[in-house]
């Protein structure tokens, strides 16, 4: 049992997200309390993603360094 520190309650740990870089190797928030959150951020950032991307896309190196990314994903998660 995990305690989400959000809403306060006690829940099983299978009611959180993984997250390595915690001591515990879960995330602080439930599922559900981190889904509201991040609906909430997401509503209220509406313009972080497509900024941050234009910011990338403009040059030939943020370009280059997005092509990188995505075939390091790419070799990462094929099915061998």
């Amino acid at each position: 049992m995990k305690t989400c520190t959000t809403c306060k309650k006690s829940k099983p740990e299978r009611e959180f997200n993984k997250n390595a870089t915690k001591s515990g190797g879960l995330q602080d928030k439930c599922k559900k309390c981190a889904k509201e959150y991040y609906k909430n951020w997401r509503k209220n950032n509406p313009d972080y993603h497509p900024a941050w991307y234009k910011r990338k896309a403009s040059t030939e190196e943020g370009r280059e360094e997005y092509r990188r990314k995505s075939r390091e994903q790419y070799k990462k998660n094929k099915k061998s």
